[in-house]
C-alpha cells in the first residue's frame, strides 16, 4: 500500500504529483519511472501526458497496487482534481484508489456509482458500534468502565472515534470516572479543543457565526434557520455542512430536517454564551416565535423555557397541557413545570392542575394531597367574579380529590362525595376531569358495594376515555369494571376486562406501570378463587414489582392481601406473615393513613387467629362489633365472626353473617355471598342444626358453580369437608352442581395438609371436651351420654377433630393433643 498523508502545502499540483508518483514508485521501481524524470525534466508537463505514463506503468504491473490519499479535503487545486479524475476515468484494475476526507471531492463519483466502481464509507460507517465502543474503552484504553458508562459514552458520542479517543483522555486523569461520564459535553476541555481547532476555526466567518447562531436549535431546518439567523441562504448552508460532513446529521431521506451531533451542539452553545450571551435570548425568541406560527406548540414551548419567556411558555402549557397529559406525555408536562418559577404557576390555576395531575401519574400521592390543600384555600381566597370559571376549577379540584382520597386512603365514601361533586358542577367539555372523576366514582361506589352505580359511572368514564382518545383512561376504566365484575362474581366477566387492560399495557408501553397493577391483582384474586395458586401467585407478584415505588396505597394494599390469601392456601402462614410485615413497612414508609392502616390490622387479626393467638384475636374481635354491615367493614367483620366461632359464640356470629349476607344479597355481590354462606353453614352445623348448614352449604354451591368459584370451600373449616361430603350423599343436586361438589370433594383430599397446630387453632369448645373424653378412655355411648348428644353427632365431631389434627384415629388424636398441649 501507498499511503499519503496531504497537508496544506499539498496545493502545489508540482508538489503533489511528485510525492502520489513516488509512494506508488516506492512499492515498484518500475512504476512511474518515466513520469517521474518528466517532472524533473519539465517544469509543468501536460497532466494527461504525465499520467498516461503512470496509468501504463500499472497497466503492466503483475502486482495490485493501493493509493490512499489522506485529508484529501485540504486540496483546493482543480489541476489536481482534474488530475485524479483523469486516472480515475482510466483507473487499470490493478489500482485500487482510497481516499480520506471530511469532505465529498469534486471528482466524477455519481459515474463511478452507476458503475458500481465505487465504495463510500460515511460517518455512520465509520462510528463505532456499542460493542466496538466498549472494546476501544475497556481493552484499548484499559479503563475498566461499567456497562452503564460504556453505554452512556456511546449514546453521547454517538460512536464519533476520535470523540471517545478525547473522553478516554479525560477519564485517564480524572479522580471520578462516573461523574465525568455523566456529565461529559461539548466543553469538556479535550473535546472542546479539537473541535474548535480542528473543526470551527477553519471554516470561513460566515459559517462559524452560522453554526453559532444555529446551535440552539435541536432540530433544524432551511425555514427554520432562516428565521433564527436572520438569513435567506440557510438552505445552501446546510447543503454545504452535510456535503462537507460539519457534523450536521440529516434527520428525514429528503435532508430538509437535521440535527447537530451532540458534542458539536454542546460546544457551539458554550461557544455561543461565551462570545455572544446577549444574543442567545433573541435567538431563542425567534425560534420560539416560528415553532408556534408552525403549530409546533411542544417544541415552542421547550424553546420559551430555554429563552426564560415563562409567560410564554405558561399560555401555551395552559393551551395544550390537559390534551398533552391525557397522551399519556406526563413527563413532558412535569418537565416543564419544573423550569418555570413557583411564583409563576402560583397565579395560573390550570397550572396548578396540571401539576397535580403530575404528581399523581408520579405516584406522589402525599405531594397530591398537600398540592390540594393549597388549591383549596385558593379557591376559597382568590374567587373570580366569573362563577363559571369557579364552578369549573372546583370540579377540577373535587376530581383531583377524588383521585386522592381513592388511592391514598382507599376511602370509598370520601371518594364517592368528592366525585360525586365533580360529576355535578363540571361542563361536559372538556372530558378530561369529567372522566377523572367518573373513573374514581367508579371505583368508590365498587368499595361501597352499590355495583350499579359503579358500572353506571365507569360505563361514562369509558365512553369519556374515547372521545379523549386516551389508552389510559380505557384502561383504568376496564380495570376498574373488572373490580366490578369480580365482587359480582361473574369471574370470566372480571378476567376478560383485566386481560383486555394488561394486553393494552403491554401495546401502548405506558410509562407508569402501576398503572395496570390493578389489573395484574385482579387476575391473581381471579385465579386464585378458581384455586389456580401458582398462576395467581405469578400475577399478584407480578403487580407489586410493577407497582414500584408509587404512593398507590389502594394498589400496593390489595396485592398484599392477595399475596397473603395465597400463602394461607398453600399452608405457608410463615410466609404470609411476611407478606404483612413488608406491607406494613411500606404503608409506614409512605405515612399510610388510618383507612389504610385499618385494612393492614384485620389482616393482623387473621394472623393471630390462624397462629392461635385467641387473647389477641378475640380483642381485636370484640372491638368490631360496632360497625355497620357496609361492603367496607366486610372483611373485619366475616373474620370476628370466625373469631367467635372458634370461642363457641355462635349466636353472635350468626348475628354478623346474618346482617352482612342481606347487604350482599340487596348490591348483588355473590362472591361476598359465596363465603358468607359457607360461614353461615359453618355456624349452623356447630349449632347441630344440620338441615340449615346444609341448606346454606347447597346455595353456596349454586352460586359458586357457574364460575368455578373453588377456593373459598377449600379455605373454609375442615368440618366443611365433611358437610360437603353428607350434603352429597343425601340430597339431590343437579348435575353441574353436583360435578362441583365432587370437584371440590377431590381437591380437598389432594389439597396440602394444614399444620395440627393450625388444625389445632379451630379446635371448637366442644371438640376440645370431646377429646379429653377420649383421652379418658370413655366409649362412643359414656361420651354422648356424658354430652347430652346423640352417637351420630359425637362422630360428626370426632371426624373434624381428626380432620384438624391431621390424624386417623382416637390413639394418634390423644397423642397430637397431648403434644399441642391441648389436654
Amino acid at each position: 500500500m501507498a499511503w499519503l498523508s496531504l497537508d496544506e502545502a499539498d496545493n502545489d499540483a508540482q508538489r503533489f504529483f511528485v510525492y502520489l508518483i513516488t509512494a506508488l514508485n516506492r512499492n515498484d521501481s518500475v512504476i512511474g519511472k518515466t513520469s517521474l524524470e518528466m517532472l524533473q525534466t519539465h517544469k509543468a508537463p501536460a497532466v494527461a501526458t504525465l499520467f498516461s505514463h503512470l496509468i501504463n506503468d500499472l497497466a503492466q504491473s503483475s502486482e495490485q497496487h493501493v493509493l490512499a490519499l489522506d485529508d484529501y479535503h485540504l486540496i483546493q487545486n482543480k489541476t489536481i482534481h482534474d488530475a485524479l479524475a483523469f486516472l480515475l476515468e482510466n483507473q487499470p484494475p490493478q489500482l485500487h484508489l482510497v481516499m480520506i476526507s471530511r469532505t465529498e471531492p469534486p471528482l466524477p463519483l455519481a459515474k463511478l456509482r452507476a458503475k458500481n466502481q465505487l465504495v463510500t464509507l460515511g460517518a455512520n460507517d465509520l462510528r463505532f458500534t456499542r460493542s466496538e465502543t466498549e472494546t476501544f474503552l475497556n481493552q484499548t484504553m484499559k479503563l475498566g468502565l461499567t456497562d452503564e458508562q460504556v453505554t452512556q459514552l456511546d449514546a453521547k458520542t454517538e460512536g464519533w472515534i476520535t470523540g471517545l479517543q478525547l473522553a478516554a483522555l479525560s477519564l485517564q486523569s480524572a479522580d471520578d470516572a462516573d461523574r465525568l461520564v455523566r456529565t461529559l459535553t461539548g466543553d469538556n476541555r479535550y473535546v472542546a479543543d479539537y473541535l474548535i481547532d480542528e473543526v470551527l476555526s477553519l471554516q470561513p466567518r460566515e459559517i462559524q457565526q452560522f453554526l453559532l447562531h444555529t446551535s440552539i436549535l435541536s432540530r433544524l431546518c432551511a425555514d427554520l434557520c432562516d428565521a433564527v439567523t436572520g438569513a435567506k441562504n440557510s438552505q445552501q448552508m446546510l447543503e454545504m455542512l452535510d456535503k462537507n460532513n460539519l457534523f450536521l446529521i440529516p434527520l428525514d431521506d429528503t435532508r430538509r430536517w437535521y440535527r447537530y451531533h451532540q458534542l458539536f451542539a454542546d460546544m457551539l452553545r458554550h461557544r455561543l454564551e461565551e462570545q455572544h450571551p446577549d444574543l442567545r435570548p433573541q435567538l431563542y425568541r425567534r425560534a420560539f416565535d416560528w415553532h408556534r406560527e408552525a403549530g409546533l406548540q411542544m417544541q415552542a414551548i421547550h424553546y420559551a423555557l430555554q429563552g426564560k419567556m415563562y409567560a410564554e411558555a405558561a399560555d401555551l402549557i395552559e393551551e395544550i397541557g390537559h390534551r398533552t397529559y391525557w397522551r399519556n406525555l406526563a413527563g413532558n408536562i412535569g418537565e416543564w413545570l419544573q423550569q418555570i418559577p413557583r411564583s409563576v404557576i402560583e397565579t395560573r390555576p390550570q397550572l396548578r392542575i396540571l401539576l397535580v395531575l403530575v404528581l399523581i401519574d408520579r405516584g406522589q400521592i402525599r405531594a397530591v394531597e398537600e398540592e390540594l390543600e393549597r388549591l383549596e384555600r385558593y379557591l376559597a381566597e382568590g374567587r373570580s367574579s366569573d362563577e363559571t370559571k369557579n364552578l369549573k376549577f372546583e370540579g377540577q379540584i373535587r376530581a383531583m380529590q377524588s383521585a386522592m382520597a381513592y388511592h391514598r386512603y382507599f376511602d370509598g365514601s370520601m371518594t364517592a362525595a368528592y366525585a360525586d361533586r365533580a360529576l355535578e358542577i363540571l361542563p361536559e367539555s372538556p372530558p378530561f376531569d369529567r372522566c377523572v372523576a367518573a373513573f374514581h366514582g367508579g371505583g368508590a361506589y365498587t368499595l361501597l358495594g352499590e355495583l350499579d352505580k359503579a358500572r353506571e359511572l365507569l360505563a361514562e368514564s369509558l365512553h369519556l376515555s374515547k372521545i379523549t382518545g386516551t389508552p389510559l383512561d380505557k384502561m383504568l376504566a376496564q380495570s376498574n369494571l373488572g373490580k366490578v365484575e369480580l365482587v359480582a362474581g361473574n369471574l370470566d366477566r372480571a378476567h376478560s376486562y383485566f386481560s383486555r387492560t394488561c394486553a393494552m399495557a403491554e401495546e401502548i408501553v405506558i410509562r407508569q406501570a402501576s398503572a395496570f397493577s390493578d389489573a395484574l391483582t385482579g387476575l391473581g384474586i381471579v385465579h386464585y378463587l378458581q384455586n389456580d395458586l401458582e398462576t395467581a401467585q405469578k400475577f399478584i407478584e407480578q403487580s407489586i414489582d410493577v407497582s414500584g415505588t408509587d404512593e398507590f396505597l389502594d394498589r400496593l394494599l390489595v396485592a398484599y392481601v392477595a399475596m397473603m390469601r395465597v400463602h394461607y392456601a398453600r399452608g405457608n402462614i410463615d410466609y404470609a406473615a411476611a407478606v404483612l410485615r413488608q406491607a406494613t413497612k411500606v404503608m409506614t414508609r409512605f405515612s399510610s393513613p388510618h383507612s389504610i392502616n385499618n385494612q393492614l390490622a384485620i389482616e393482623q387479626a387473621r394472623l393471630w387467629f390462624l397462629e392461635e393467638n385467641k387473647m389477641q384475636a378475640e380483642a381485636w374481635a370484640a372491638k368490631q362489633t360496632g360497625l355497620p354491615g357496609t361492603f367496607e367493614n366486610e372483611a373485619a367483620l366475616m373474620l370476628a365472626a370466625q373469631i367467635f366461632l372458634a370461642r363457641a359464640d355462635y349466636s353472635r356470629a350468626e348475628a354478623l353473617l346474618s346482617a352482612l349476607l342481606a347487604k350482599a344479597e340487596e348490591q348483588g355481590r355473590f362472591c361476598s355471598v359465596i363465603h358468607i354462606e359457607i360461614l353461615l353453614a359453618e355456624t349452623r352445623q356447630l349449632q347441630e342444626n344440620l338441615p340449615q348448614a346444609m341448606a346454606h352449604l347447597q346455595q353456596a354451591l349454586v352460586l359458586a358453580e357457574p364460575q368455578s368459584v373453588i377456593r373459598p370451600f377449600l379455605d373454609a373449616d375442615p368440618a366443611i369437608g365433611d358437610l360437603l361430603f353428607q350434603l352429597r350423599r343425601t340430597e339431590e343436586l343437579t348435575p353441574p352442581v353436583a360435578d362441583f361438589a365432587d370437584s371440590l370433594l377431590a381437591s380437598r383430599q389432594s389439597a396440602p395438609n394444614a399444620s395440627p397446630a393450625l388444625g389445632a387453632a379451630q379446635l371448637t369448645p366442644r371438640e376440645i371436651e370431646v377429646l379429653r373424653h377420649l383421652s379418658a378412655g370413655h366409649t362412643y355411648a359414656q361420651i354422648a351420654a356424658n354430652l347430652m348428644i346423640t352417637e351420630n353427632t359425637l362422630k360428626y365431631h370426632i371426624k373434624n377433630i381428626y380432620s384438624k389434627l391431621d390424624v386417623s384415629n382416637r390413639v394418634q388424636a390423644i397423642i397430637t393433643a397431648h403434644e399441642l398441649q391441648l389436654l
